[in-house]
């Protein structure tokens, strides 16, 4: 399942911020040490199977963190990251494709943050969403 949200998802926001903005920097949990900024990393952070049924399905939140340099930036990437995803499933996006044998129902967006960090003197601008995926198989 992971596998499946997670590459559909970063080949979304590949195609989304293009390569020239983001190249390959989609991560899974944990941007790579010493990452060139910008960079998006994709966290699942709740729900599962629904077991309501015997098919399989999953409806669960993943986080989108884009971490740059500037405030602007990163908020203006997020916004691009949400009109990639938001409703892909029915709406006037590209569908998102997972992998696996699961078939995306719907992606919504849900919740906005924005926070900042400084580590040894330097600012890390985060712009972070949650995302709702139903997905069945």
């Amino acid at each position: 399942m992971i596998r499946a949200i997670s590459g559909g998802l970063g080949t979304a926001i590949r195609a989304a911020l293009g390569t020239a903005v983001i190249g390959g920097r989609v991560y899974l949990s944990m941007a790579a040490q010493g990452a060139a900024l910008p960079y998006v990393v994709l966290t699942p952070v709740g729900g599962g199977d629904e077991n309501a049924t015997p098919r399989d399905a999953m409806d669960v939140l993943w986080q989108t963190d884009v971490v740059a340099d500037d405030g602007a930036e990163a908020l203006g990437h997020a916004e691009t990251i949400r009109a990639a995803l938001h409703m892909t499933a029915g709406g006037s996006a590209e569908p998102v494709v997972l992998g696996y044998g699961w078939a995306l129902q719907t992606i919504l967006h849900e919740t906005p943050v924005y926070w900042v960090e400084q580590v040894e003197r330097r600012q890390y601008h985060h712009a972070v969403d949650t995302y709702r995926i139903i997905a069945t198989k």
